[in-house]
């Protein structure tokens, strides 16, 4: 135990320096003064939140990533401030390259440094390098489109090797329930105010000025929170979600208090896709809490079943007519929301579930048409914005079958490898860690299952790959300490995680 401490403190978590913070500081004081000096207000802005940041991880490891995390979950409504003050004109928004930026500050000195001895890193390490390939992919275009590919696909990732070496159980705790929960809940209730009183103008004007991704019926506006879009909305709540869920099957009854909030602003997000993941996540919760997961997949099917038949009955008894007149009253928009939602889960015929099967079928089928990929930036946004006469094919909305389509059969097996192992990984934590935080990372990882490498959700895909990260580390800790056996690895895991950030 003592080798594992003494190898613990040579790892670089850091200690806070006043002179690091100050030589920090100074560093960008001259620049910033000289942007407010020409004008530039709204790469200031965006030079201030990196400094920010940077000053928050020179200060505490833990505040850092509590910092970087904050931002990611509130650009939206950031961007959309930020244009009443200084409007962004055509072309790439400063603002979505802070976050990056920062990632590739912190993980670029660990991949010069870097050694990898277990499974998922390897696989990992093969596949941001396979990603690094397809940004040079002719059938994508320009290579521009390519490296605005790398912003979904290899920056994600970059904050699994970051996880890999800071990550500790307290961080993890900090930035999943006191940063991301508390975050969700608010924007939980954001979304509700938006459904039923309005957005505000910061918010109204800039959901008109980009349109489709934010209206879905006749002109209404589909809550969004803080969040960048929709979908990045949808995805917050549901990690909010599963985080209560588990914390509730873990035995902390008080967080049953915040499932209402949840709930609510999950059914007024309008996805159908998000109630169906969450029945997921909470059926795979509950049929790995007892026992260490053995016989998990008996409980797994029984709970699931029971789940979408009472959803199937609700849903059927609950949803109405959806109004045929657009209303411009926000209470039909909350109405809309809601018969959206019912009327997919009840009926069939209004469920697009047929349709995203076939999507994800011809995914990976173009995965075996294009052997070496079309290319990671060939399915985002960016290949309709900076893309000049290149090949450029819509997103699936499965990053499984995304992974086909952009990397080939190759990449796209290798995705699913390391789905495997990151689930293998999990199982193991279920029954060597605390029941609390193994019942997060399984509850997560199932819920967001299709969705780790989400295009164009600028916080939620980090957050996954950083929990991943996360695990790994633990892992890799218990490998180098040599421990043996289950009791030894009990009292390991909860020492080296609980090492000071």
């Amino acid at each position: 135990m003592d080798q594992v401490n003494a190898r613990i403190e040579k790892l670089p978590f850091g200690r806070p320096t006043a002179l690091g913070v100050w030589v920090t500081g100074i560093c960008f004081l001259i620049p910033a003064f000289y942007l407010f000096t020409h004008g530039q207000m709204r790469i200031l802005i965006a030079f201030m939140f990196f400094g920010a940041l940077l000053m928050s991880w020179t200060l505490n490891r833990t505040l850092g990533i509590a910092a970087t995390f904050t931002f990611l979950l509130t650009l939206g409504d950031i961007r959309r401030i930020l244009d009443m003050i200084a409007p962004s004109y055509q072309g790439l928004d400063l603002l979505l390259l802070v976050g990056p930026i920062f990632a590739v500050y912190l993980a670029v000195p660990l991949l010069m440094r870097l050694k990898v001895a277990d499974t998922i890193s390897k696989a990992v390490l093969a596949l941001m390098a396979l990603m690094i390939v397809e940004i040079f992919n002719p059938r994508q275009g320009s290579i521009i489109v390519g490296v605005s590919g790398a912003l979904f696909y290899v920056i994600p990732i970059l904050w699994f090797w970051i996880a890999r070496n800071y990550a500790t159980d307290r961080m993890m705790d900090t930035l999943i329930y006191r940063v991301f929960l508390p975050i969700g809940i608010l924007d939980g209730l954001l979304g509700v105010a938006q459904a039923y009183v309005g957005f505000f103008p910061w918010e109204r004007d800039w959901a008109l000025k980009l349109g489709n991704q934010y209206l879905y019926h006749a002109g209404h506006m589909r809550s969004f929170g803080f969040s960048t879009g929709a979908s990045e909305f949808a995805s917050t709540l549901l990690i909010a979600s599963v985080c209560v869920l588990a914390a509730i099957f873990a035995g902390k009854r008080a967080y049953i208090l915040l499932l209402p909030i949840l709930l609510a602003a999950s059914l007024l997000a309008s996805s159908r896709g998000l109630i169906v993941k969450l029945l997921f996540a909470g059926a795979m919760i509950w049929a790995v809490r007892s026992k260490g997961g053995k016989n998990w997949l008996p409980r797994f099917i029984f709970a699931l079943v029971v789940g979408l038949g009472l959803t199937y009955y609700s849903a059927s008894h609950a949803g109405g007519d959806e109004p045929r007149s657009a209303q411009s009253d926000t209470a039909s928009t909350a109405q809309i929301a809601t018969a959206h939602v019912t009327q997919g889960l009840a009926d069939p015929g209004h469920s697009t579930a047929g349709l995203h099967w076939q999507i994800f079928v011809g995914g990976i089928v173009k995965g075996f048409t294009y052997p070496i990929g079309t290319g990671i930036g060939a399915i985002t946004l960016g290949a309709g914005k900076f893309a000049a006469g290149g090949a450029t094919m819509g997103s699936s909305e499965v990053d499984i079958s995304d992974a086909f389509i952009t990397m080939g059969f190759f990449g796209g097996f290798l995705y699913l490898f390391i789905i495997y192992m990151v689930f293998r990984l999990a199982f193991f934590y279920i029954r060597e860690g605390s029941l609390s935080m193994s019942l997060t990372y399984m509850g997560l990882f199932a819920a967001l299952i299709g969705a780790w490498l989400a295009l164009g959700q600028y916080s939620t895909a980090p957050f996954i790959w950083f929990c991943i990260g996360s695990l790994v580390r633990k892992q890799s800790l218990l490998q180098s300490a040599g421990f043996q056996s289950k009791s030894s690895n009990v009292k390991a895991l909860k020492n080296v995680t609980a090492s000071r950030v």
